[in-house]
Formats: C-alpha cells, structure tokens, sequence
C-alpha cells in the first residue's frame, strides 16, 4: 500500500511508475511518502517505492526541483543517486534522518543536512 502525505507528489509518483513500466497491469510495488525538515530549515518531500523486483527508488523533491535516484552501495544507512548525465543528486539516509548532497563522490556538497522525518 502507498501512503501520500502529498497529493500532487503523490501524482507524479504513481504517473513515473506506471509511465516507467508500460504492461497490461502496473508492476507490484510498495512505498510510503515522506517529509523531512532539516537544520537549514528547507523541508523535504520523498516518495521511496520498492518495486517486487528487486529495484528500489526514491522520488525526491527540494529546493523546487524533483530528482528520481535509485540505491548505490552504501557503507552504513541507504543511500539514493540520480543516475546518468547532468548534475549529480544524492541522499543519504539512516533511521529517521538524512542529508541531501549535490555533487559526485568526493567532491559533494552539502545541500541539506541534519533532516529529520515529520511525524
């Protein structure tokens, strides 16, 4: 079951996944929505879905830009990269918090950090 705490992001998710994986019947998945407001005071909105095969994405969207990522590995928590050309967005989360970093391993930069998720 998908829970939308945004109905407009709630939208474009269901219209990525159901656009992304065009079949006779929309793919088995889970998600939940999520809001995070963080130290800097910028709040924001993911969308995280697991799809049953395995793939696992999140819909991100802060600073009036929306970024699709999906899992990369991780040392500790789960982390989410947008993937191919263009500007490079990552999200790290542990629990209940996460930071959001722009830039490509190495040479990111802190866009928000110290979020944690609204109840």
């Amino acid at each position: 079951m998908v829970r939308f705490a945004s109905t407009a992001l709630g939208v474009t998710v269901l219209a990525f996944v159901t656009s992304a994986f065009a079949q006779d019947q929309a793919p088995a998945y889970e998600g939940v929505v999520a809001t995070y407001v963080c130290a800097d005071g910028a709040e924001i909105d993911i969308a995280y879905l697991n799809m049953a095969s395995g793939l696992s994405l999140a819909v991100v969207r802060a600073d009036g830009a929306m970024h699709v990522m999906e899992t990369i590995i991780s040392g500790s928590g789960v982390r989410y990269a947008t993937a191919g050309e263009g500007e490079r967005f990552v999200w790290w989360s542990k629990g209940n918090e996460g930071s959001l970093y722009r830039g490509d391993d190495g040479a990111e930069e802190i866009r928000h950090q110290d979020c944690v998720g609204k109840d």
